[in-house]
């Protein structure tokens, strides 16, 4: 099973984040339902380590926040984007929660890259050559406002990879 660690959001958040991007030929906006902002990707594991990072999930200490939302951004750069995002903002509360977790879990890690966490809610990815990049270009440009979320739990989730897109199911919700 391939599992993650992530924060969820109200569905009047989820819309108003998707809103801010438009449909675009060539790109696939995520799924409302699956709009998260992943902490951890653990990677491929066996059902016993699933309840081993869901006790090591359980012992941390979890203190309410707000969080900031703001701004589009792409990766790996905003003149080739293959991903849209919706800014989070650093500040304490997240990255130590990031950073809890990803110590907690080292061991069982499969992609070492959490090194250089940068909070981001993805809304579209790249899916063929026909995607047009200017339009997503102009937007990224665009003043969003600003969203404040009171993040008051994470979650471990599987993810279901389908030729339709990858699927999430909560299997843990941590508060």
């Amino acid at each position: 099973m391939r599992l993650f660690v992530s924060i969820d959001f109200p569905e009047s958040t989820r819309e108003e984040i998707l809103s801010w991007i438009p449909d675009q030929e060539g790109w696939k906006k995520v799924l409302k339902n699956q709009l998260h902002l992943t902490l951890v990707f653990i990677g491929e594991c066996s059902e016993a380590e699933k309840d081993k990072i869901h006790r090591k999930l359980s012992e941390i200490e979890f203190t309410p926040f707000n969080l900031k939302i703001s701004g589009l951004g792409a990766f790996p750069n905003e003149s080739s984007p293959r991903i849209i995002w919706a800014g989070v903002t650093q500040n304490d509360s997240i990255m130590n929660l990031q950073k809890r977790i990803a110590d907690r879990l080292e061991d069982h890690i499969k992609s070492k890259n959490n090194n250089s966490y940068i909070p981001h809610i993805t809304l579209a990815r790249k899916k063929s050559r026909k995607g047009a990049n200017r339009v997503f270009k102009t937007n990224l440009k665009k003043d969003t406002g600003q969203l404040v979320e009171n993040v008051d739990s994470f979650q471990l989730k599987q993810s279901f990879l389908k030729s339709s897109g990858s699927e999430h199911q909560t299997l843990h919700r941590y508060s």
